[in-house]
């Protein structure tokens, strides 16, 4: 995970996001948050059903992140290149762990991106 998570906040600061000064002016802190709230969400969804793929998460676009696609789909992206561990047989708190670290990745990533790419 740290590669991908070095990779990811590299490659955060070449995401461009076409966006008109109206949406720009709309972004805020709570913005953010609920980015990071969305992105804690999809990466339960990826943990929970492995056969959820990439493009179920952008079918699942809702108004907001249609306006804002390239982030959304960046975001997507990013949770849906981790790979996630079957749990481990006996090792339930391990693999709460795991899943709870992966979810603070998403909420992370989407947050500190947000808020470099709209509040920056």
């Amino acid at each position: 995970m740290n590669k991908l998570v070095g990779f990811l906040l590299a490659a955060s600061s070449l995401l461009v996001v076409i966006q008109t000064p109206s949406v720009a002016a709309s972004k805020d802190a709570a913005y953010c948050r609920a980015a990071g709230d969305w992105a804690e969400a999809e990466m339960t969804k990826h943990i929970e059903d492995s056969s959820r793929r990439t493009l179920d998460a952008v079918e699942d676009f809702g108004p907001t992140q249609t306006e804002e696609r390239s982030y959304f789909v960046f975001i997507v992206e990013a949770i849906y290149n981790e790979k996630i561990q079957p749990p481990i047989e006996g090792l339930d708190e391990m693999n709460k762990n795991i899943n709870d670290a992966n979810r603070a990745f998403a909420r992370h990533l989407a947050e500190d991106v947000c808020v470099k790419e709209f509040l920056g």
